[in-house]
């Protein structure tokens, strides 16, 4: 088994996508709804990306910003199934 990044520099666009969708869906920010809709949705809704402009900013230095995005997603619906709060579907 391959070993785990320990650095976030070594993680590729779609795990550092996953790591920060996870914590954005664990933020006080993180609205729920708008959680479940992208989780259902499988989408960003522009409000999202526009309002969480940190994510924003970040987009501009990922190589792949499509993988970054499909990776927050996974991130977001990870952390809503531990919270028994999604099922999948999406």
């Amino acid at each position: 088994m391959q070993d785990e990044p320990n650095d976030a520099a070594e993680l590729n666009p779609r795990e550092r996508g996953v790591m920060i969708g996870r914590a954005w869906a664990e933020s006080q920010e993180a609205d729920p709804i708008t959680a479940l809709q992208l989780a259902t949705e499988g989408t960003i809704p522009d409000d999202v990306r526009t309002r969480e402009s940190v994510l924003d900013a970040l987009v501009d230095y990922i190589e792949s910003p499509k993988a970054f995005w499909e990776g927050f997603i996974h991130g977001v619906r990870g952390y809503l199934v531990e919270q028994g709060l999604y099922r999948g579907g999406g």
